[in-house]
């Protein structure tokens, strides 16, 4: 179908460019690719805009994967009319690309704190899955410690408590993920928790009737 497109393409483009919050605005590399994705897939329905059924295949040309559930989430917020159009479409990738950049900025962060494993030699290395990994009370406490800001073991260890939300005695990459971004202050508990003579914290089971240490953890 024949498109308007072109008359419209100079002003939508800066449009774009200036009416979005600034830590939401595609860099204008960024915005450039938008535009020739969404150009596309416009309708040609006299005013830039897309037909709702091809906004998944139109985040996927631009490297997202958004889930079947997100897609239609997106589609029920911007739809007008049966259309999707092109200011909500630039609102809808940004909000994508950064938060895909976050998650990458966390996912690296926290395999970066767990360090790297040894395998024996000749054997070849699982493929790596940020969500099997666990961040020891040593290694957090060796982290914290190294701050410019002192902070002393019994809050380091205090910190650790909160953030292990299942008590496990390790940190996984969902609970060190909710401590980046959880935006409150909790607080933190007044009890000290248990540590061995290595300095790592004891998991302790709790019961009406009986207190039992089932494990000691820490980084082997």
């Amino acid at each position: 179908m024949t498109s308007n497109w072109e008359d419209k393409d100079d002003l939508l483009f800066e449009k774009a460019a200036t009416t979005q919050p600034n830590k939401q605005k595609l860099s204008k590399n960024e915005l450039e690719r938008v535009t020739e994705v969404f150009k596309m897939y416009e309708t040609g329905e006299g005013e830039a805009t897309i037909y709702p059924r091809d906004l998944a295949i139109a985040m996927k040309k631009l490297g997202l994967n958004p889930t079947e559930t997100e897609i239609q989430d997106l589609i029920n917020a911007v739809e007008v009319n049966g259309l999707v159009y092109y200011q909500d479409f630039c609102r809808i990738i940004v909000r994508k690309f950064r938060e895909d950049d976050e998650e990458n900025f966390h996912q690296e962060l926290f395999r970066t704190l767990v360090g790297p494993k040894e395998y024996p030699s000749g054997t070849q290395a699982p493929i790596y899955d940020v969500n099997k990994e666990l961040l020891s009370f040593t290694q957090f406490k060796a982290i914290m410690t190294n701050l410019p800001e002192m902070v002393n073991d019994n809050d380091v260890a205090r910190m650790f408590m909160v953030a292990d939300k299942d008590s496990s005695g390790k940190i996984s990459y969902q609970e060190f993920r909710r401590m980046c971004v959880v935006p409150r202050v909790e607080s933190i508990p007044d009890e000290m928790p248990d540590i061995d003579a290595n300095g790592d914290i004891i998991v302790r089971h709790h019961s009406p009737k009986v207190d039992t240490v089932v494990s000691v953890v820490g980084s082997k």
